[in-house]
């Protein structure tokens, strides 16, 4: 599943980010992606419950979307699809190393069967349509 940044389809401008963002988040796909092929899942999972939040330089609330565009742009210029894990992996990193407490959220419906990988942060979907946390039934937060 493909999902936009919700506040960048909230009828506001949408942020656009730097080639350095973009770059970043790019270099960070190719790394969850190696971190899956070594460890899989459990490699993937440790990694991201070990990125704590950064005190150092806290990030302004709209960095969120800064970095939400970011991962999004980089996405398409993957030599691959991303698939929501490895975007929601990457932008929960993201926004824990800018001082922002973002939670990876796993979730899975029954109807039709379906997992799905989610950014929230203080609660608020950040790197999905806010009405997913309607359709899918949390399994974790990381």
């Amino acid at each position: 599943m493909d999902h936009d940044c919700p506040s960048c389809t909230a009828g506001r401008k949408a942020i656009r980010p730097t080639v350095f963002d973009t770059l970043k988040a790019y270099i960070g796909l190719i790394t969850i992606d190696l971190l899956i092929k070594l460890g899989g899942f459990p490699l993937l999972y440790r990694t991201i419950k070990r990125r704590t939040v950064s005190e150092i330089n806290p990030a302004a609330p709209w960095e969120i979307e800064r970095i939400c565009a970011a991962a999004d742009k980089a996405g398409r210029y993957y030599f691959k699809h991303a698939l929501c894990l490895q975007r929601s992996a990457l932008i929960a990193f993201l926004l824990r190393r800018r001082g922002i407490p973002a939670t990876m959220v796993i979730g899975c419906r029954i109807m039709p069967y379906q997992g799905h990988a989610w950014v929230e942060v203080e609660g608020r979907v950040v790197s999905d349509k806010p009405e997913v946390q309607q359709f899918y039934q949390v399994l974790e937060r990381v």
